[in-house]
C-alpha cells in the first residue's frame, strides 16, 4: 500500500500581521508625540496621571506589536505543516509572552480613559467614587487575565509544554468569557460620563452630538465587541490543537487586538492633538489647510467664550458654576476638592477668585460645547 502525500495548503496571513503592526507603530507613535507637544505648549495645562498613563501603554503596545511582527519570521500566519517542528516550542512561548502584553494593554487603556475622564470632568463625590470603583474592578480583572492563562493545565508546566503528559481545561469557555468581560466593561467605561453630558444645559441636538463624540473617541470598544463576535462564531479560533491549525486560523482575531491599544491611544491623544491644531491656526500656521474648521470654530465656539466662561490657551472651556448676574444657574451640584491638587485636573483646588466661587466645573474640549450665559443661547 502507497503512503498517500499530504500536499501542503497555501497562504500566508504574516505579510498583514506585519503590515497591521507596522502601521499601528507609526500611528500611535505620532499620536502621542504630538500629545506631549501639545502639553508643553500649554500654559494653563500641565501634565497628569493620565499623561503618563497612556505613554506607558504606548510603550506596551509597541512591545506587544513588535513581537507579533517577529512571530511572523517563525511561523505566526502559516499553516502549521508549514512550521519546522524546531520553531514549535518558540511560538508557544511567544504565544504566552503575547497574552500576558495584551492583557497589560487593555488593563491600561481603560485606566487611562478613566484618568482621562478625570481630567475633563469636575465631578460630584458620586462620580469620584465610580472612577475609583470602576478603577479596582478592571485592575481585579487584570489580574485574573494575567494569571489564568499561565496555570490551565495540570502539571503546570505543560503549559508552556503541551507535548508533556497532563489535562489542561477547555480554554474556550475562558476567552469567550474574557472576551465578553473586556467588551462589556469598555461599554460601562464609555457609558460612565454620559449622565453628566444629559444634565448640562443644552440643547438636545447639542447633547447627542458631544455623545456621539465620547463613543467615537473610545472607538476601541467596538474593536472588544468585534472580538467577542469573532469567538462566539468561531469557538476553535482560540484552539492550539495541531488540527485547528492555530497559528493560520488565530490570525484575524489576533489583528482586531493588535488593533485596540493603537485605536485607544489615537482616540485619547484627540483632544490635545485638536488643541495643538487650534493653536497652530491661531498663529496663522497650516492656515489653508484648517481654514474650514477655523471658521467653523468662530462660529459656534465664540459665542460661547464670554460673560462666565473662559477659553485658555490650552483648548478649554472652564465653565464656572456660581450665582453670578444675569447667569441662569445649572442643576450639577459640584462637592468641595481635596486641597493639594493640581488645577488641570478633575481633582483640582479650587480657585481663590471671585469669580470660581463655588468651584470650577467641567473643562470641556474645544469644539464639544459652549457655555453663555443663558442656557438658550447655548
Amino acid at each position: 500500500m502507497g503512503v498517500e502525500a499530504t500536499v501542503p495548503r497555501e497562504g500566508d496571513r504574516g505579510p498583514a500581521v506585519v503590515a497591521v503592526g507596522a502601521v499601528s507603530l507609526a500611528i500611535s507613535s505620532i499620536a502621542i508625540a504630538l500629545r506631549f507637544w501639545s502639553r508643553t505648549q500649554s500654559a494653563t495645562i500641565s501634565f497628569w496621571w493620565d499623561d503618563y498613563v497612556l505613554l506607558v501603554t504606548t510603550i506596551v503596545s509597541h512591545a506587544f506589536l513588535s513581537l507579533n511582527i517577529a512571530w511572523t519570521n517563525i511561523g505566526l500566519g502559516k499553516h502549521i505543516e508549514a512550521i519546522p517542528p524546531g520553531s514549535l516550542m518558540p511560538t508557544i512561548y511567544i504565544s504566552k509572552a503575547a497574552i500576558l502584553l495584551y492583557a497589560v494593554c487593555i488593563w491600561l487603556i481603560k485606566v487611562s480613559a478613566l484618568l482621562f475622564f478625570a481630567r475633563i470632568f469636575s465631578m460630584s463625590r458620586r462620580f469620584r467614587v465610580s472612577l475609583w470603583g470602576f478603577g479596582a474592578c478592571v485592575t481585579a480583572w487584570f489580574i485574573c487575565t494575567a494569571i489564568v492563562p499561565w496555570f490551565n493545565c495540570s502539571p503546570v508546566s505543560k503549559t508552556l509544554d503541551p507535548f508533556i503528559p497532563g489535562v489542561c481545561f477547555n480554554r474556550m469557555r475562558w476567552f469567550l468569557g474574557s472576551a465578553f468581560i473586556n467588551a462589556f466593561a469598555d461599554l460601562l467605561i464609555l457609558l460612565l460620563p454620559m449622565p453628566l453630558i444629559w444634565r448640562l444645559h443644552m440643547t438636545l441636538h447639542r447633547k447627542i452630538s458631544v455623545t456621539f463624540v465620547f463613543i467615537l473617541g473610545y472607538c476601541s470598544a467596538f474593536l472588544s465587541f468585534g472580538r467577542f463576535i469573532i469567538i462566539i462564531r468561531d469557538p476553535t479560533v482560540m484552539s492550539v490543537e495541531p488540527e485547528s491549525d492555530p497559528f493560520y486560523h488565530t490570525v484575524p482575531l489576533l489583528l482586531l487586538s493588535m488593533l485596540e491599544a493603537p485605536f485607544a491611544i489615537v482616540a485619547l491623544c484627540a483632544p490635545a492633538i485638536g488643541q495643538l491644531i487650534n493653536r497652530a491656526t491661531e498663529r496663522g500656521r497650516l492656515t489653508s489647510l484648517f481654514s474650514i474648521f477655523s471658521t467653523r470654530w468662530s462660529k459656534s465656539g465664540s459665542t460661547g467664550a464670554t460673560g462666565d466662561s473662559e477659553v485658555n490657551r490650552s483648548g478649554y472651556y472652564e465653565v464656572h458654576d456660581y450665582n453670578g448676574p444675569g447667569t441662569e444657574m445649572s442643576s450639577n451640584k459640584f462637592s468641595p476638592v481635596p486641597p493639594g491638587f493640581g488645577s488641570t485636573t478633575a481633582f483640582a483646588k479650587g480657585r481663590e477668585s471671585a469669580e470660581s466661587y463655588g468651584g470650577a466645573v467641567a473643562a470641556i474640549p474645544l469644539g464639544s460645547m459652549s457655555a453663555a450665559r443663558h442656557a438658550g443661547a447655548v
